[in-house]
């Protein structure tokens, strides 16, 4: 992402997110709630770009887990 991570994160939390800004990645959690339409919104408002949003899996282990789903990650 083009801008401070940790602005976005911040955004997203206030948005009951749970998220956390590295640099120029923000981490989203997928908790059940669709975060791309709040994330799209936080870009604008912060006046952010966008570079890429990718799913992050920690392991291969992960991704045969029965609850991977839950444990996923979005990349900002």
């Amino acid at each position: 992402m083009e801008g401070d991570a940790a602005a976005l994160a911040e955004a997203l939390r206030e948005q009951g997110f749970e998220a956390r800004g590295e640099g120029f990645l923000a981490h989203v959690g997928l908790n059940g709630d669709d975060p791309y339409d709040a994330i799209r919104d936080c870009l604008v408002e912060l006046e952010m770009g966008l570079v890429r949003l990718e799913q992050r899996r920690q392991s291969l282990e992960d991704i045969f887990r029965p609850d991977a789903d839950e444990r996923v990650t979005e990349r900002v």
